[in-house]
């Protein structure tokens, strides 16, 4: 059991620390232009455009956390389906052994 726990774990892993990742970078670019208009106030064509690809990361690390999350769980699954079928088996036998 505790194998398939670490199984059911291990499929959002590496998903949440692409998405925090990306949110991360993407705020950077926002702060980014944020400190370009507040500092300069000719430059807020400049800042428009670096805040496009903030917005952008931040909002597709939504979607990356759920396309990496459901791509683990095509390879985990087969392996959770193993173990749930040998605890079957187990269970199985020890119901015959009590009868």
């Amino acid at each position: 059991m505790k194998q398939i726990s670490s199984l059911e774990k291990s499929k959002t892993n590496l998903a949440t620390a692409a998405s925090i990742s990306l949110g991360i970078v993407g705020l950077l670019f926002i702060a980014g232009s944020v400190m370009i208009a507040v500092g300069n106030p000719k430059l807020q064509l400049v800042s428009v455009i670096i805040s496009i690809p903030g917005f952008v990361m931040v909002i597709m690390a939504n979607f990356v956390y759920a396309k990496l999350v459901q791509l683990k769980e095509c390879k985990i699954r087969p392996l959770v389906d193993k173990k749930m079928n040998e605890i079957y088996e187990i269970c199985d036998k020890g119901k015959k052994l009590l009868l």
